[in-house]
């Protein structure tokens, strides 16, 4: 876990943003990420994901640098919901399963993922596309500009 977060750290601090893409396993099955997959997003500054992937839990390695950034990201709730699986919100659908993982919906209020990409026609959500049409805009733009904005 602590190699997960020095190189999400690592992440962070490069010139240029970082641009994830987050899938699962095709044929409606799902595959949650690792814990360390989950820690590497923190150190991304766009994270698109499947809307059916699934984010494992940090649990109890969930502090230092993980929980902070956690907090940048999403506040309380997101940091909740992460490292102990509930947000507090009594009206809200439990963000934790069996397993511990926490749902892509789920991710996406609360803030660890910054845009769901639905499945195609072909029954396959593709987030990498929508991962690379959004690094071609960065691309696009004046280096001076993004590099201000990251």
């Amino acid at each position: 876990m602590a190699a997960a977060a020095s190189a999400a750290g690592a992440l962070r601090s490069l010139p240029l943003p970082v641009v994830a893409a987050i899938g699962s396993r095709g044929g409606g099955r799902y595959q949650t990420s690792s814990t360390a997959t989950t820690v590497l997003l923190l150190g991304c500054d766009l994270r698109f994901a499947s809307s059916s992937a699934r984010f494992a839990s940090p649990g109890k390695d969930c502090h230092g640098a993980v929980a902070v950034r956690l907090r940048e990201l999403g506040g309380k709730a997101l940091a909740a919901a992460v490292c102990c699986g509930d947000d507090g919100d009594a009206n809200a659908h439990t963000h934790s399963t069996d397993d511990g993982s926490m749902s892509a919906a789920d991710a996406g209020r609360l803030g660890l993922v910054d845009e769901l990409v639905a499945a195609a026609d072909d029954g396959e959500s593709h987030p990498l596309s929508a991962a690379v049409a959004a690094a071609r805009e960065i691309a696009s733009k004046s280096p001076g500009a993004v590099a201000a904005a990251k």
